[in-house]
């Protein structure tokens, strides 16, 4: 491109760009102001756990670009599990901005951040672009680029990178636009690019992305009542080449989902999507608020303001008056609008937060890679994308009405957006280094790199986000971990290590194979000043504390006199936990009752034929990614109607050890005392209204006739 296009490219379109960045840092502040050191965080200060995954995300990623033979996908988390990077969004798309930043700085908050307002400046431009496109009306690109970028939806995802990076998706949707008027290859290839580097960015977007751009070239053709055939292929081959070109990248997913059956239950899926009432419940601290408490429920970011929805609906209206392309797009994008809000309803569509019926996402299932989300509100991108695009529309029309007033009114369509949009309040929280790296971290940074480490308190959650953080510092392999995904004996061991420090917890630290315990006194509320029996203490630094364990904990011995109960001498009978049972647990493995997971209040009858001492119960489990293990308490009918509580004893340890030999079907042991009965109720140890691994076997062991006690 000649030096003057580039001149006259820049002059035309400096004036949008500086007002989105203007608009950026007045509206994000004052994350530019401590860009350096703090993070999206809570009301109370706190900083949130995906920022804090986030970067270390983008720290582990270029470090593993440095250093090619570590891995594309390796990290140090959730040892030993390779590939680990891969469990939550792996961000690679954000390579080519993070790289020459890390050239300069080795400060990843600041990366992050810098990244984190890129998205928005990088979302009002091509929404701009796009708007402008298709209205040829440089205001109007204007408004759509504002009413995208700083909706409510990417407000709310404040705490959430991955909710709010998805830039890329107007700049593919006006490559779309500019090969359907003309269809030369420079514009497919850019847009497959667009769509690639979306999908690198954060993959859901990229995936959900290709599903609306068959609904808009769908409602298209309906609109037409014509195929274009060569049009079909080009979209097919471009289908297979991106799958082609992501396929790599994604490698490592469909390996979890065959070795560790990485799934979401239903309900998460269902729980998660949106409301039918959420496009018109208002965030909270909206100026609309005060009008609708009480009212509606909670706003999920869906709602896109007042202004918005009178603009799009003046710009169908006008469209279909006016006739002719403005028609054709106005109704199309009113169709791919619609589609996208009835699959940001998910699997079941709810009302007031009660399922009523399957949705349209329901559909998406079928397929491979959609029954492993679980974010279908983030269709709401996409709605987002086509409000501002008919929008764009009206606005247009409305500024055309009167052009020498067109300052006066483009400043007051500006003006009341912005008073809709500037009501989401962006708490920050300082990083957990930003006063200092802790003494602990800095010993940890002097000892041999092949060391390995487990922190307590252990849990695959909240806290866990805080140890991946500062292993960015220390740099040695952790079993801890936090992400949309957790290997089944990280689960487990989130169950047992509860209790520390219990002998149990201790004896399953020394199964781990971790090298160092580091315990965080302060945490636990507990100083700990004599050291649990088999953990040995290295150092200590205030209430920071690190361990060994002495000694190496290996599977226990079953004795050799049990023997499998037959399935047919066993009758079951289940309470289930809601009013649709589903199919009842077999001896020869069908679902537990609920259908996906155990409520604390579900209970299992155990009813041997005939009188049968049962010594040991054999539990195989199906993990969930969001579902967690539990400990099971269990009864023997003292009389009738009556029950009594034997103490039980649950191999913990061997659990641990069996789910990381055998992830897609763990089995816990649990050990009855003596003559304890033939009728047993099961039931889980969970407090009201969590949620557990569904059973997927259950066997039943007795002593053999010869070893029974006379």
């Amino acid at each position: 491109m000649p030096f003057c296009a580039i001149q006259r490219l820049l002059a035309e379109h400096a004036g949008p760009a500086s007002l989105f960045v203007v608009l950026t840092l007045l509206l994000t502040w004052p994350q530019v102001r401590d860009i350096d050191f703090s993070l999206p965080g809570t009301k109370e200060g706190v900083v949130h756990a995906d920022p804090l995954l986030n970067v270390w995300t983008l720290a582990q990623a270029v470090e593993n670009v440095l250093h090619p033979g570590r891995g594309l996908f390796t990290s140090n988390a959730f040892w030993p599990r390779p590939n680990t990077l891969a469990y939550s969004d792996h961000l690679l798309g954000w390579l080519p901005l993070a790289m020459p930043l890390a050239a300069f700085t080795e400060n990843f908050v600041f990366i992050f951040n810098l990244l984190y307002l890129s998205t928005f400046v990088l979302c009002a431009f091509g929404a701009y672009l796009l708007v402008r496109e298709v209205t040829g009306h440089k205001l109007a690109g204007v408004l759509g680029g504002v009413l995208f970028a700083f909706c409510p939806f990417r407000m709310t995802q404040a705490g959430h990178f991955a909710g709010l990076a998805f830039p890329w998706l107007p700049y593919a949707m006006l490559c779309v636009h500019r090969y359907l008027q003309r269809p030369l290859l420079r514009y497919a290839w850019c847009g497959l690019f667009c769509v690639f580097l979306q999908t690198l960015s954060s993959g859901i977007y990229g995936l959900f992305f290709c599903v609306f751009l068959v609904l808009f070239l769908g409602a298209r053709a309906l609109r037409r009542r014509v195929i274009c055939l060569r049009g079909l292929l080009t979209l097919s081959a471009a289908g297979i080449l991106l799958a082609g070109l992501l396929l790599p990248f994604y490698w490592p997913n469909l390996a979890f989902r065959r070795e560790l059956g990485f799934l979401h239950s239903q309900e998460e899926n269902v729980r998660l999507a949106a409301d039918l009432l959420a496009i018109l419940g208002v965030p909270e601290h909206s100026v609309y608020e005060p009008l609708v408490s009480g009212r509606l429920p909670a706003g999920e970011g869906m709602f896109p303001g007042l202004l918005a929805l009178a603009l799009a609906l003046a710009g169908v209206v006008r469209s279909c008056r006016r006739g002719g392309p403005d028609r054709e797009t106005a109704l199309v994008y009113l169709a791919a609008a619609a589609a996208c809000w009835m699959l940001s309803l998910g699997p079941r569509v709810k009302w007031n937060g009660q399922p009523l019926f399957p949705g349209p996402y329901a559909l998406l299932q079928i397929f491979p890679a959609f029954d492993v989300l679980r974010m279908a509100n983030r269709f709401g991108a996409l709605l987002m994308m086509c409000l501002a695009v008919l929008a764009g529309l009206g606005a247009r029309d409305w500024l055309e009405k009167k052009p020498k007033a067109w300052r006066s009114r483009s400043a007051l369509l500006l003006g009341i957006l912005l008073l809709e949009y500037t009501c989401v309040p962006r708490p920050l929280g300082a990083a957990p280094d930003a006063d200092g790296i802790p003494e602990v971290y800095r010993w940890l940074r002097t000892q041999p790199d092949e060391k390995v480490l487990i922190e307590m308190p252990y849990t695959h959650g909240y806290g866990d986000a805080y140890w991946m953080y500062f292993s960015i510092h220390h740099r040695k392999r952790i079993l801890n971990g936090y992400s949309s995904y957790t290997p089944p004996e990280g689960k487990v061991a989130v169950l047992a290590l509860a209790r520390f420090p219990s002998p149990e917890s201790v004896d399953l630290l020394g199964a781990t194979g971790a090298d160092y315990v580091v315990v965080h006194g302060e945490i636990f509320g507990a100083p700990m000043d004599v050291p649990p029996p088999g953990l040995e203490r290295v150092a200590r630094f205030g209430s920071d504390q690190v361990f060994r364990p002495l000694r190496t904990v290996r599977r226990t011995v079953r004795p050799s006199g049990l023997m499998p109960v037959p399935a047919g001498q066993v009758r079951l009978s289940a309470t289930p936990d809601s009013g649709d049972p589903g199919p009842l647990l077999s001896m020869e493995g069908s679902p537990w009752p609920s259908g996906g997971f155990v409520h604390g209040r579900t209970e299992l009858r155990l009813e041997c034929s005939e009188s049968i001492p049962i010594r040991s119960l054999e539990l195989q489990f199906e993990p969930h990614a969001d579902l967690f293990p539990a400990a099971y308490e269990v009864w023997a009918e003292a009389s009738e109607g009556e029950w009594r509580p034997l103490a039980v004893t649950h191999h913990l340890t061997d659990f641990y050890l069996s789910a990381r030999e055998r992830p897609r079907r763990p089995a816990l042991w649990i050990d009855l005392p003596p003559l304890s009965g033939s009728v047993l109720l099961l039931r889980p140890g969970l407090p009201g209204g969590h949620r557990a691994w569904p059973l997927a076997g259950l066997r039943l062991w007795r002593l053999s006739r010869e070893s029974a006690p006379p």
